[in-house]
């Protein structure tokens, strides 16, 4: 019985000095976890950086992808000084690959004369032609960037005014939103209260004279992502109609 006291005295006794030991090592543990995790987001932050730097957007695209992946992994965590960090950072280049992609993108928009004047010709299918495959991987990585889509309608539910817009739908819409607010916003004539069929005309004519582009050469680049669900041409009518009934209803 003294034998087994002193036993277990003997083991308390080491198990007290043991403790700050332990803890110490799981501290040490934690210090290397989170200087791991800082490493890893400043080396994703430099590769996207360099990759902007040299032109290869689908790099960086890829890289932010995978920033974005680390930022959800971090989101269990109770280390907030590192998931304001990390958050901090995937922002600053979601906005840095968003301005550089949409400009790439808006500028190919203005080579193929976007948007059309009128029913889509032979020259501007040929300047197409000519632009389709850096249209299409700019497309594409729009998509990629763009944040969390909305999940596939019931068949036959149009998309709501809540529905995520598309980036690169998005920035088709711009130039005719534009349009639209020169002719029908201020003093011009043709905003006129009086002719209020105006405004119909002139959207129903921008609808037929893109309708054909978006089935044909928009419609297929959705089908081949995770947005196969979404019909470019309804999607196209369906978010113009706030921006123009804004106006009349202003009449």
């Amino acid at each position: 019985g003294l034998r087994r006291g002193l036993l277990q005295a003997g083991a308390g006794e080491c198990a007290r000095e043991i403790r700050p030991l332990v803890k110490e090592v799981v501290e040490l543990e934690h210090l290397q976890a989170y200087l791991q995790w800082m490493r890893r987001l400043q080396q994703l932050s430099s590769q996207i950086e360099s990759h902007l730097l040299t032109g290869s957007l689908s790099a960086a695209v890829e890289a932010h992808s995978q920033l974005d992946t680390l930022c959800s992994a971090l989101k269990p965590s109770k280390c907030t000084h590192l998931q304001r960090f990390a958050a901090a950072t995937q922002q600053h280049w979601s906005q840095q690959l968003r301005e550089r992609l949409s400009n790439a993108f808006s500028e190919i928009l203005k080579e193929f004369k976007w948007p059309f004047t009128s029913s889509v010709s032979s020259k501007t299918l040929d300047l197409w032609d000519k632009q389709q495959s850096r249209f299409s991987e700019l497309f594409h990585l729009l998509l990629l960037l763009d944040e969390g889509p909305s999940p596939s309608p019931p068949p036959g539910v149009p998309p709501t005014l809540t529905d995520h817009v598309i980036l690169p739908i998005e920035l088709l819409l711009e130039p005719l939103r534009k349009r639209f607010k020169f002719h029908f916003y201020g003093e011009k004539k043709t905003n006129s209260k009086e002719k209020p069929e105006w405004y119909f005309t002139q959207v129903s004519a921008w609808i037929r004279d893109h309708t054909h582009f978006l089935e044909n050469r928009i419609q297929p680049l959705l089908q081949v992502s995770a947005l196969s669900h979404v019909d470019a041409r309804v999607r196209n009518v369906w978010l113009q109609c706030p921006y123009y009934s804004r106006s009349l209803l202003a009449l």
